[in-house]
């Protein structure tokens, strides 16, 4: 059916934490994550890849004041869409209503 249509949603890598310190082991993404997305970088994103014509949206999360302060700004979405070649990068908490919006 030409008119089906369909997503494939993904889960990258998480950011790892040690207790009771302040220190991160280094982050490694996914390698299917990185494969399909680029996001090498970016912990605790999701990706979908709409179907049929495979346009790629990479979900980022973007971070309040108190943690930008001590871990740095979130995220520019368009510099992220520029830097990795994707079609959409949106806000990790927009990807409930994406689904919805792309499965109707």
């Amino acid at each position: 059916d030409p008119s089906a249509k369909g997503l494939i949603l993904l889960e990258g890598g998480k950011q790892q934490t040690r207790y009771d310190t302040d220190h991160e082991p280094v982050f490694r993404q996914e390698s299917y994550f990185h494969y399909l997305f680029g996001a090498s970088q970016y912990s605790d994103c999701f990706g979908t890849l709409s179907l049929p014509d495979g346009e790629a949206t990479l979900f980022v999360p973007t971070y309040g004041v108190d943690v930008a302060t001590v871990c740095g700004a979130s995220p520019d979405f368009e510099f992220v869409k520029v830097e990795l070649g994707l079609e959409n990068v949106l806000d990790v908490e927009d990807l409930k209503a994406f689904v919805e919006r792309e499965m109707k």
